[in-house]
């Protein structure tokens, strides 16, 4: 059996399949397009958004941010904004050490 990439709440599923799983090589392609989507928002906008998250469409690779719930289509994972923020490990802040 596959869980989801988010939890349902009120689904019967015998097993809580808790915050977003996916596999490495999964989230190297989702987590690329969820920023661009994000970064692409923050360019046109001007402030952060209130947002949730982003939803990938992995079959496209498209994306979409979203302010609400909403129903996933078989090919679209949803990534929480939190994510999406993070600073990939290795990446230099702009500060030099001395």
């Amino acid at each position: 059996m596959t869980f989801p990439s988010f939890a349902i709440r009120g689904a019967a599923f015998a097993a809580d399949p808790g915050p977003g799983r996916w596999a490495p090589d999964q989230l190297l392609r989702l987590l690329p397009i969820a920023r661009r989507v994000y970064l692409l928002h923050l360019e046109r906008q001007g402030t952060p958004p209130d947002a949730l998250g982003v939803v990938v469409n992995a079959a496209t690779a498209q994306g979409r941010l979203i302010f609400e719930s909403a129903v996933l289509l078989p090919d679209e994972h949803f990534l929480p904004l939190d994510l999406v923020r993070l600073r990939p490990p290795g990446r230099s802040t702009g500060r030099q050490r001395r």
